[in-house]
C-alpha cells in the first residue's frame, strides 16, 4: 500500500473487511500515522451518522463515543505494555476500530431494534438475536487481534475483550448519566 491516503482508504476497507472476516490480522495493517487518525475519524463519523439515521441507538451520543474511544485506545496501550509488544499498538488499535467501522452497519440496526423491543416480552428475544450473533462475532474478532497483538492464548484474549467493554460499559454509566437510561 502506499502512503497516498486516499488511494489506500479502498484497501483499508477491504483489509478490514477481511479482519472481521476472521482471514487476515492486524499484523497486515500498516503502522502509519494516517491509517488510524483515517480509521479513528471514519469510526467516529460513521458512528455520529447512524446515532443520526437509527435514534433509537442508544450508544450514538458523542461523549460516549468519544469516551469508549478512548478507554479503548488507552486500555490496548496498557495491555500491550504489558505484553512487551508497544510498538504493535497503532496496528492493534486501528484494527479493532476498523472492524468495528465494517461492523457497524450491522451492528447500530440490531441495537436499534433491541432498543425498541427490549421493554414488550413478546418481541424481546427475536430483537435481541441480532445484536447478540454481531456481539459474539466482534467479541471472537476483537480476541483474535488481540491473540495476534499479544501472542497470548485465545482464552484469555476473549476475557480481557469481555471484561474491556464490561469496564467500558460500567465507568461509562456511573461517569455519563444519559448512558445509564439505556
Amino acid at each position: 500500500m502506499s502512503d497516498n491516503p486516499p488511494a489506500g482508504v479502498l484497501h483499508l476497507t477491504r483489509l478490514y473487511t477481511q479482519i472481521a472476516l476472521a482471514r487476515r490480522g492486524p499484523e497486515d495493517v500498516p503502522a502509519l500515522p494516517w491509517v488510524l487518525v483515517a480509521t479513528g475519524l471514519a469510526y467516529l463519523l460513521l458512528n455520529l451518522l447512524l446515532s443520526t439515521l437509527l435514534p433509537a441507538t442508544p450508544d450514538g451520543t458523542l461523549p460516549v463515543i468519544l469516551f469508549d474511544s478512548v478507554l479503548l485506545l488507552g486500555s490496548y496501550f496498557v495491555v500491550l505494555q504489558i505484553a512487551g509488544h508497544p510498538a504493535r499498538w497503532r496496528q492493534t488499535v486501528s484494527a479493532v476500530l476498523g472492524v468495528q467501522v465494517v461492523l457497524l452497519p450491522a451492528i447500530a440496526p440490531a441495537t436499534s431494534l433491541f432498543v425498541q423491543y427490549k421493554d414488550n416480552a413478546d418481541w424481546q428475544l427475536p430483537a435481541a438475536l441480532p445484536l447478540m450473533v454481531v456481539g459474539i462475532w466482534l467479541l471472537f474478532v476483537n480476541a483474535r487481534i488481540l491473540r495476534a497483538a499479544t501472542g497470548w492464548n485465545l482464552g484469555p484474549c476473549i476475557a480481557l475483550v469481555f471484561a474491556q467493554g464490561l469496564l467500558s460499559r460500567i465507568i461509562e454509566m456511573a461517569l455519563l448519566p444519559g448512558a445509564a437510561a439505556t
